[in-house]
């Protein structure tokens, strides 16, 4: 499934960028608020619908959520409400593809980012 490993590869991007730039083991305190919290957000628990505007506004913003009603569409929701209730649009593929490519270029620009600063830092 091309969003799942599209959310994977951003998320090790991610991992990557973020122990990049922690260098106490004490640091990582922080780590429950990049890996739970996204998920309260992106309508993991309950629907984006179901939040209020300026949440939603925020959940429409991150990869996490394009991936979740992406796979959801695949797997149990063939209307696609949680792509309806991102994009508004009629055409359920054409709102798929188009969430797909959001966490396709997440997925590119946190690779990037991780590579570059696992570079700088292996250099100094």
């Amino acid at each position: 499934m091309p969003a799942a490993v599209l959310f994977t590869v951003f998320m090790y991007g991610l991992a990557e960028t973020l122990a990049s730039r922690v260098h106490k083991q004490e640091d990582f305190v922080a780590t429950p608020a990049v890996a739970i919290l996204p998920f309260f957000f992106a309508g993991a628990l309950f629907p984006i619908s179901a939040m209020p505007g300026v949440l939603a506004t925020i959940a429409k913003f991150m990869p996490l959520t394009h991936a979740l009603a992406v796979m959801r569409y695949a797997l149990i929701d063939p209307h696609g409400s949680g792509l309806h209730a991102i994009w508004g649009m009629s055409n359920v593929h054409t709102e798929a593809l188009l969430s797909l490519l959001v966490v396709a270029a997440f997925a590119a620009a946190l690779t990037v980012i991780s590579i570059r600063l696992f570079t700088r830092s292996t250099v100094r």
